[in-house]
């Protein structure tokens, strides 16, 4: 929503975040002065569609003359028509809108959004997974795997959060991480990865390790996502990420 937010100011459009469904009267009333033509509402995992379903309930009863429009996860992972049916939205967009992949978030909408400040950028080296896993929605939601040669320029935080799915996988993995080694202390101070790393991965290329260390990752995770008989496996490549330096 931030990098479609970034992309329609860039465009002429005023833009307005909301979380949730607003339960003041004011925060009710400013939504009917602001008057919007497209309400763009995000889903996350299915389970939680019901929260979907209420807030276009919402939107509908507070302002009946705009166009909703729900996109995100659980949106791209059923059939447009059974989301439409069960929301009421108007239209359903699936997948990645790939016009507002370069766009940078307008992490300035979240100031009256979140207590805290937004001290921390999240960001993109590659985008889907080449993997198959069948428990697995993002090779449905982003089917072509795109990777990133270089992330410096994109760089705005000292703190950074890769919401990769896959985030090794990346054929210019190495290359990246030369950039973050390079940065570390002067331009970022750590970096997280948000989805687990592919151990696989890891055993084959394990001096990746000791760069994943050098570049300030912290709290590395291991995807373990198959079962308990591959223990031993996941064994070794913790034991990689112990011989890098983590604890």
């Amino acid at each position: 929503l931030l990098k479609i937010a970034s992309f329609l100011r860039n465009n002429g459009n005023q833009v307005k975040l909301i979380r949730g469904i607003p339960k003041k009267l004011e925060e009710i009333e400013e939504i009917q002065r602001f008057k919007p033509e497209e309400v763009w509402v995000t889903s996350l995992f299915t389970y939680w569609a019901k929260y979907v379903k209420d807030i276009v309930d919402f939107y509908k009863k507070t302002i009946p003359y705009c166009k909703i429009i729900v996109g995100g996860i659980y949106a791209s992972l059923f059939q447009k028509e059974e989301v439409k049916k069960y929301t009421g939205c108007d239209d359903v967009y699936q997948g990645i809108l790939q016009e507002v992949e370069g766009c940078l978030p307008a992490y300035d909408l979240l100031k009256n959004t979140n207590p805290r400040p937004i001290d921390y950028q999240i960001i993109h080296a590659s985008r889907g997974c080449l993997r198959k896993c069948a428990f697995c929605g993002t090779w449905k939601i982003e089917p072509c795997f795109l990777a990133e040669k270089s992330i410096r320029e994109r760089i705005i935080q000292k703190k950074l959060v890769f919401y990769d799915n896959n985030l090794l996988m990346n054929p210019y993995i190495e290359n990246i991480l030369e950039e973050l080694i390079e940065l570390k202390n002067k331009r970022i101070l750590w970096c997280e990865s948000q989805s687990g790393f592919d151990g696989r991965i890891l055993l084959n290329k394990p001096y990746l390790a000791k760069m994943i260390k050098q570049a300030g990752f912290r709290y590395p995770r291991i995807a373990w996502d198959w079962k308990f008989k591959d223990f031993e496996n996941i064994r070794k490549q913790v034991d990689i990420l112990i011989k890098a330096g983590y604890s």
